[in-house]
């Protein structure tokens, strides 16, 4: 059966006017009550599963995939040089949309460039880790961790731009297969502890210095 031209055009200018961009709209207007962060994280969390569902779609044209995503980012670029002074936290969830939007056009960029090298397996044929998280280690844990990774800028695409917070939890969750949901908020929690601010960096710097002295 051939994919409904109208179904995907549809869905392709949905995300560009999406729940999440439009609580954006109203956080700016004037007299606008001060935002739910609850609900503009659950609307950001579907905002980016629309953004992945659409990459991962085999029914869009990746050239129409390139110009939903270049819509929607400079939809939430101009929202972002309107605001004046706005909450960190709804700035964090800004920045992460649009990085996350172009992190995806790279992608798809580089799937027009070279097909045959990044053409995705099957999900069926995706190998799965053979590692877990060992007790009493948590996903608290290893979001200290990605989050100085992160800070420090280690990680980079095949691109060589900086990786965001997302890509490394996803790396992680999978390595260790684990699940973290809301990368942007629990960084912000690690970073904002007012106690044991680096209680797991400080565990893996005195085991390498043990293990140095044996």
């Amino acid at each position: 059966m051939k994919p409904d031209k109208k179904n995907i055009s549809h869905n392709l200018r949905l995300l560009e006017k999406s729940h999440f961009v439009k609580q954006l709209c109203m956080s700016q207007e004037d007299g606008a009550e001060p935002c739910d962060f609850k609900r503009l994280e659950a609307s950001y969390a579907r905002f980016i599963g629309s953004v992945q569902r659409l990459v991962a779609s085999e029914q869009c044209a990746p050239l129409d995939m390139l110009h939903a995503l270049s819509r929607a980012r400079n939809r939430l670029v101009r929202l972002r040089s309107c605001e004046e002074r706005r909450p960190a936290a709804l700035v964090a969830l800004w920045e992460g949309a649009v990085s996350h939007l172009e992190f995806e056009m790279r992608m798809v960029h580089l799937r027009i460039e070279h097909p045959a090298v990044m053409d995705r397996l099957p999900q069926s044929e995706k190998p799965r880790s053979a590692l877990y998280l060992a007790e009493p280690f948590t996903p608290t844990d290893l979001m200290e961790l990605i989050t100085a990774l992160h800070s420090a800028g280690v990680g980079r695409r095949i691109d060589g731009t900086r990786a965001n917070v997302e890509q490394l939890v996803e790396l992680f969750s999978w390595m260790l297969n684990v699940r973290i949901n809301n990368p942007i908020q629990c960084r912000r929690g690690v970073i904002n502890r007012k106690l044991r601010l680096t209680r797991f960096l400080d565990l893996l710097r005195n085991s390498l210095i043990e293990e140095s002295q044996r």
